[in-house]
């Protein structure tokens, strides 16, 4: 009886774990979608910080030069305050990608668990609008580095689900959205 219970237990643990990933997922979505809605209008992301506790939601924005809030960032991504759940840092640069160099908005996202820290890196490639508002196009979110545990399925559809849960983004996002890379 006592193994039943166990492996019971460990499979109650282990879909608990699996629901945390999807909230995850929705929580860097959502802030993927707020950078690409920063950046539909040709101006250049302002790097920031969003944050989740157990009872609320933020956004930080750093100014200054890009690089050093970028290594700022990076810095308060692997020193997280008591209370942070998730942390996802999101700023613009560049990526290339089979020869062709396009803008792109880089996050890298921490979910601070009991055990360690599980880590998700990614980016959206975009064209500017520039010269106009029309030339604005966004690609596929593309993973850089994610957990091997993860089932990349569930994952990527709670990834829309935060994409569509940020109004105004997911309008700027489907819009502009070009599956062709």
């Amino acid at each position: 009886m006592i193994p039943y219970i166990l492996l019971f237990f460990r499979c109650l643990c282990k879909i608990a774990r699996e629901f945390r990933m999807l909230d995850f997922a929705r929580f860097i979505g959502f802030f993927l979608c707020h950078a690409i809605w920063s950046v539909s209008n040709g101006e250049m992301l302002i790097p920031f910080r969003g944050d989740q506790t157990p009872t609320d939601r933020n956004l930080t924005r750093y100014t200054g030069d890009n690089q050093e809030m970028v290594t700022q960032l990076e810095r308060e991504l692997q020193s997280p305050t008591a209370d942070v759940v998730f942390r996802v840092m999101c700023y613009d640069g560049f990526f290339t990608n089979q020869g062709v160099r396009r803008d792109s908005i880089y996050a890298r996202a921490c979910h601070y668990l009991s055990g360690g820290t599980s880590e998700v890196f990614m980016i959206v490639p975009y064209l500017p609008a520039h010269p106009t508002p029309t030339d604005f196009k966004v690609f596929r979110p593309k993973y850089i580095s994610m957990p091997t545990t993860t089932d990349i399925g569930p994952f990527t559809e709670a990834l829309w689900e935060g994409i569509f849960a940020h109004q105004q983004g997911a309008t700027v996002w489907n819009t502009h959205m070009d599956q062709s890379e």
